[in-house]
């Protein structure tokens, strides 16, 4: 809460939804606190999912906006969507755009 005490309203309501929550999202949420509102907004929809979410998040933190975008895209979708953007995080735009499409 420290390192949050200065943080923007936004930051602080989100760190409010995640402080019951498991340790590995407060850990997602140290490596979030000095991100871009993307970034959290995509948080916020992300601090109920799965821990493999929370592991897909955490590779994505410091990506793309592009990438973030998809991931938004991907946050409700199956496991298999999941581990394909895993396999992806780290690919081309070329390669993103062509997930977008499946």
């Amino acid at each position: 809460m420290m390192k949050l005490c200065d943080k923007s309203s936004e930051k602080l309501h989100l760190m409010m939804k995640l402080c019951d929550n498991s340790s590995e999202e407060l850990h997602l949420m140290m490596k979030l606190c000095e991100k871009s509102s993307e970034e959290l907004h995509l948080m916020m929809k992300l601090c109920h999912k799965s821990s493999e979410e929370l592991h897909l998040m955490m590779k994505l933190c410091d990506k793309s906006s592009e990438k973030l975008h998809l991931m938004m895209k991907l946050c409700d979708k199956s496991s298999e969507k999941l581990h394909l953007m895993m396999k992806l995080c780290d690919k081309s735009s070329e390669e993103l755009h062509l997930m977008m499409k499946l």
